[in-house]
């Protein structure tokens, strides 16, 4: 009867952060009772139901550890996509550089060029000019 009280006192007693080996000792004593004639199963079911508790707990800690990790390694590829996005904005950058220069570039041959179409027209103009004078000059009277 002592034992049978001081198992149910345990029992009530259990604190979430007793170790496993308190708990299985409990229910040791739990069979051994049962085997003496006590009704356990009151004490028993409770037990097991605590049992269930602090294995959906360590269930729920081992989901949040596999979590973490799965956070972690998202970090790390979130890190290599924030360096590689870096790396494209300066190449963006570079290549916005290279066409404003080659955009100038081409402004300024496009000037070069109506400079040199200007001068041509008015070389083709004086080649105009000295084949008239030429003519003008072969009719006249001597």
């Amino acid at each position: 009867m002592v034992t049978f009280s001081s198992v149910v006192e345990k029992a009530s007693r259990l604190q979430f952060n007793d170790p496993k080996s308190i708990i299985n000792d409990i229910l040791e004593t739990l069979l051994d009772l049962e085997k003496y004639g006590f009704d356990v199963r009151i004490v028993r079911d409770r037990v097991l139901e605590l049992i269930a508790v602090k294995y959906k707990h360590e269930k729920l800690l081992s989901q949040v550890e596999e979590l973490d990790s799965q956070i972690a390694e998202q970090d790390l590829e979130k890190s290599k996509i924030d360096v590689e996005i870096g790396e494209i904005n300066k190449q963006i950058i570079e290549l916005q550089e290279k066409l404003s220069l080659t955009e100038s570039s081409k402004e300024l041959k496009g000037r070069a060029i109506v400079s040199l179409q200007s001068r041509l027209e008015e070389i083709e103009e004086n080649i105009t000019i000295a084949e008239c004078d030429f003519e003008d000059l072969a009719a006249r009277p001597l």
